[in-house]
């Protein structure tokens, strides 16, 4: 492929796989029932709450590492709701869309679809906090059409038409826009990450294996809410 996946920031590696698993569905439809409730069964994620709460030690010492790797390169220190999204999203979103592009390069495109669509609940619940700070949703859809016209120049096969492209930037950024408002009603996030859920949970897209996407929301919305503890006196609030 040419590029570092691991230092390819989170926004770029989504848009990647994004761009892939849509076009993966219309040329090799979609993926068995039986397959998703396989990997739905089969991935259980109540050892990781479970571990969180009776052992946090771990990850508040991570949590500080984050924090004083980040400061020392010359940024101010991450508030609370963006350092717990920063662990929720690097230590479960990225190796899962690492591993869904890496299978699609390889042409295993049913592991690379189902890992893409667990991968996509995670990060469209984290999707506010994907920046350290508040942004805009002019600054989202810029630089979501950034990061598709480098994937474009990459992969010409997996070019979407420019039409296409500018509508899902132009959503992208109103959808950024209200969760900001939002933001500022409730400044832990925890109702914010609640939205993106019950925004998926009233959704249905034949694209994806919708049952595994719930399932990524509702492990990134749980994490969210273990980790977000713990950073009280190691990140200031927001």
């Amino acid at each position: 492929m040419g590029v570092d996946l691991e230092r390819l920031p989170i926004f770029d590696l989504f848009t990647n796989s994004l761009q892939m698993r849509v076009n993966s569905r219309f040329a090799n439809g979609p993926v068995s029932q039986e397959l998703v409730d396989l990997v739905i069964n089969n991935s259980d994620f109540t050892g990781s709450f479970e571990h969180i709460g009776s052992n946090p030690r771990p990850l508040t010492d991570g949590l500080k590492l984050i924090q004083r790797k980040w400061q020392k390169q010359h940024h101010p220190p991450m508030q609370r709701p963006f350092l717990a999204a920063r662990v929720v999203l690097e230590s479960n979103a990225r190796p899962m869309l690492i591993d869904a592009i890496n299978s699609r390069l390889s042409g295993d495109h049913t592991n690379a679809d189902l890992t893409h669509d667990l991968a996509f609940g995670i990060v469209h619940v984290m999707t506010p906090f994907v920046e350290p700070r508040i942004i805009t949703g002019r600054e989202i859809e810029s630089g979501l059409n950034k990061a598709m016209d480098k994937l474009n120049k990459r992969f010409p096969v997996f070019r979407q038409p420019l039409h296409v492209q500018d509508q899902l930037s132009r959503a992208v950024g109103d959808i950024a826009d209200q969760n900001n408002r939002l933001f500022m009603l409730d400044r832990t996030g925890f109702d914010l990450v609640d939205h993106q859920v019950n925004f998926l949970e009233g959704m249905k897209s034949e694209t994806y294996a919708w049952d595994l996407v719930l399932k990524g929301a509702d492990v990134s919305r749980r994490l969210y809410k273990a980790i977000y503890p713990l950073t009280e006196g190691i990140a200031p609030e927001l």
